[in-house]
């Protein structure tokens, strides 16, 4: 289990303790946490994502879990939220609503690549603020905020109704 510790006084520490109970380890010692720190594992368990905040921005860095050993910023300036490519190679993040994307390679030790913007978002009215999802065929998946004049509720009824009529 990895959980952030001490976010109320402002010295977090990430730490881990093993899901079958033990002692509690640090992962990363000190950072400057909040309420909206997140913290992600790679796809395979060997690099924690985590943002932190030492510049008041939400700033994005990377680890090798579970031991902290080296950290490396992915971005300078705000990179929230943030998710790993499937295959761990490519982490995804949102910058002023703007979806960018590092690559990884880790031998010997981790290089992160230049982020590369992947799209604007702004102007299709999609925020990125809030949260994104990559599918398994590289598909995102945002919310679109519309105008208030353009949003509109669909009721259904009758649902299983509908469904049963095409099965005839």
């Amino acid at each position: 289990m990895i959980y952030l510790s001490g976010i109320r006084r402002g010295d977090a520490a990430i730490m881990t303790v093993p899901m079958s109970g033990g002692t509690a380890l640090p992962v990363v010692k000190t950072m400057v946490g909040s309420s909206r720190t997140r913290l992600l594992l790679s796809p395979d368990n060997h690099f924690l994502l985590y943002n932190s905040s030492p510049t008041g921005a939400e700033e994005l860095f990377l680890t090798r879990y579970p031991s902290g050993e080296g950290k490396w910023q992915i971005f300078h300036g705000a990179a929230s939220p943030f998710l790993w490519s499937r295959d761990g190679r490519t982490i995804y993040f949102a910058s002023e609503n703007r979806l960018m994307a590092a690559s990884l390679t880790e031998s010997p030790s981790p290089v992160v690549g230049e982020p590369r913007m992947l799209f604007d978002a702004t102007p299709i009215n999609v925020s990125l603020d809030r949260t994104f999802q990559l599918l398994a065929d590289g598909t995102f998946i945002a919310v679109q905020d519309l105008p208030s004049d353009k949003r509109q509720v669909v009721l259904v009824q009758n649902w299983f109704a509908e469904f049963r009529d095409e099965e005839k």
